[in-house]
């Protein structure tokens, strides 16, 4: 490395996806095709791994682990949405080497997909998280600071108004 020199410099656009995790397997809309993309600015660090693995699943015919939060299948149409991808993407890459909190929201590109129940449960204070675009109640907040989600990778401050939520169920 002492004596290596630059040959070329590449300045390019950057790949990121809406989850920030990068895209491994077959094409959904073309059998045969094979993607290893959106690396997001961390594919020196994957690419052995990922090429490790997508080569096993060309082989194989399938993934030869557990490789769904890089799957491609984990998109739906409605990610393909420019204005929903413009917002979520400008968020991705500004999280990109934020603290990754466990069961952390994206607020961008929101509310997408709403079922006929939304403003019913918005009504009774639900905080809502999204799974593929739709709103879903978290859970109900009984203050307005258990409104906002504060991450730790401790209890989180909504964890006794789950608690609650349970008990009551049972």
């Amino acid at each position: 490395l002492e004596t290596a020199q630059i040959k070329t410099f590449l300045n390019g656009p950057e790949s990121f996806t809406p989850d920030n995790n990068f895209l491994l397997g077959e094409a959904p809309e073309v059998a045969g095709i094979y993607v290893g993309a959106g690396f997001n600015s961390m594919g020196i660090a994957s690419a052995g791994g990922a090429g490790s693995a997508l080569a096993e699943w060309i082989v194989a015919g399938e993934a030869t682990s557990d490789l769904w939060p890089v799957d491609i299948r984990r998109f739906a149409n409605f990610n393909n949405n420019p204005a929903w991808l413009k917002d979520r993407i400008k968020e991705t890459l500004g999280l990109h080497y934020a603290m990754p909190w466990p069961n952390r929201e994206l607020d961008t590109a929101r509310p997408f997909r709403r079922s006929p129940l939304y403003e019913r449960l918005a009504a009774k204070q639900a905080v809502f998280g999204s799974r593929m675009g739709w709103e879903r109640a978290n859970y109900f907040a009984r203050t307005e600071d258990e409104r906002t989600i504060r991450y730790s990778f401790g209890q989180q401050n909504w964890f006794e108004t789950v608690a609650a939520e349970h008990r009551a169920c049972r």
